[in-house]
């Protein structure tokens, strides 16, 4: 997308850049803060509402247009450009879900997105920025995320995101590896967060251990009772373990989203009980890539509920993924991937638990955890030079030992979904 040259910079101040972002004249408008502190550690996330000159927007008539801005931060750490995450997350609204819809259309089943309507996009890794719908005036909100979500919030998940999956898988089945490499937009998603050389591999695999070693000694120091069972996993062996289950050649690849949880949905109830929701939209496509659909099950699934939830509804919730999923390549014309069936499904998801548990010994704490607090004392001690990162890079108080343990440990349920978790996998003894 190409912005006027008139703007030398993007400022939300300036009618003319708000107007070039809405596509209509305005004769108003007003913006706030769209994110809780803590919830958004790569950039701004800003609301827009105007007010327009003329009712000119597609599809409705409307007099007023709700936006969501999403906008990289000044002087971006490495690992937001060398993760090209606002690249990512333009493409995948640009051009990879476009081109989803337009390959179910050619088979006639239409494919409606779960993704906010996408308005403008820019990058040159200073400046970049998404425009979005802004749904939350239609009635879609985010869920707490210290709660539990429900069976029936899961379950409107879970059929969306095995749609999603299910074209995803089509598509590219249908297109061949090599729109991978002929695609720039779809090549971007075969990229990882760190870049590959030994640089990147060594700081994701410092991350991985580190924050695996530190729920390991406060839950083993919680539960002495777990202590043996936990020290069999060796913080090295860790990333192992989970490198090996988000890459595993054995799972059919598709397009998967990678951060999808509680905080990157919204959900819209029925009017009448308040309680019952009836759509869903995903947002915060910036890890999104090229993956296996256990990446995404088993980060949604242990994110955004407990294991109370996953002893009584997993096996039912995984069976409506399952159903979602069939039908959904049904109506592509696409067959299911060799040996894919329910039991395959439930028998796969059980099989990447001990995976999924060290990827939550690195979610919870930032998902759940005292993160503002402890990131601003470790900028004061920092300033003073008794800090440093002990993976190196930019990390801050997220690579450090201390202070990823005082994150968890302020924060009485990051602390107990962490021990939760471990108690959950000792009685399935898959640890």
């Amino acid at each position: 997308m190409q912005v006027p040259t008139e703007f030398s910079s993007f400022d939300l101040t300036n009618k003319s850049f708000i107007e070039f972002l809405v596509g209509s004249r305005v004769t108003s408008w007003k913006t706030e803060s769209a994110c809780a502190a803590g919830d958004n550690m790569a950039g701004s996330v800003t609301a827009i509402k105007a007010k327009l000159a003329t009712p000119s927007l597609p599809k409705e008539k409307k007099d007023e247009v709700h936006l969501i801005y999403k906008q990289i931060p000044a002087n971006p750490p490495d690992w937001i450009i060398q993760g090209q995450i606002f690249r990512k997350e333009h493409a995948v609204y640009r051009t990879v879900v476009p081109a989803m819809q337009a390959f179910a259309s050619s088979r006639n089943h239409v494919y409606k997105s779960p993704l906010p309507i996408f308005f403008k996009g820019f990058n040159d890794d200073k400046s970049d920025y998404l425009v979005l719908e802004d749904v939350r005036p239609d009635g879609f909100k985010m869920v707490d995320k210290r709660r539990s979500l429900t069976f029936p919030e899961m379950t409107i998940i879970v059929e969306e995101l095995a749609k999603f999956h299910a074209t995803g898988y089509a598509f590219l089945r249908h297109e061949g590896a090599q729109i991978l490499d002929t695609n720039a937009d779809l090549n971007l998603l075969t990229k990882g967060l760190f870049p590959p050389d030994e640089d990147g591999k060594d700081m994701y695999d410092g991350l991985i251990q580190l924050y695996f070693e530190v729920a390991a000694d406060l839950v083993s120091s919680d539960l002495p009772e777990l202590a043996a069972r936990i020290g069999k996993i060796l913080p090295e062996d860790a990333w192992k373990i989970r490198k090996n289950a988000t890459k595993n050649p054995a799972y059919f690849e598709t397009i998967i989203h990678s951060d999808l949880w509680t905080n990157n949905l919204l959900l819209k109830y029925e009017s009448t009980t308040g309680i019952v929701p009836e759509a869903v939209k995903f947002i915060d496509f910036q890890l999104a890539q090229v993956g296996n659909i256990f990446s995404d099950l088993t980060y949604l699934v242990y994110t955004s509920t407990t294991p109370e939830f996953r002893r009584v509804h997993l096996h039912p919730l995984l069976g409506r993924y399952y159903d979602a999923f069939s039908t959904t390549l049904k109506s592509l014309t696409c067959p299911l991937p060799v040996d894919f069936s329910l039991g395959f499904l439930l028998d796969e998801f059980r099989a990447c638990h001990v995976a999924a548990l060290i990827h939550m010994t690195f979610a919870v704490p930032l998902q759940l955890g005292d993160m503002v607090g402890v990131e601003a004392e470790w900028e004061e001690e920092n300033k003073n030079g008794n800090k440093s990162s002990e993976v190196g890079g930019e990390e801050g108080a997220l690579g450090d030992k201390s202070s990823i343990r005082a994150m968890t440990t302020r924060s009485p349920i990051a602390h107990q979904r962490l021990k939760d978790l471990f108690q959950e996998a000792a009685a399935l003894n898959v640890i």
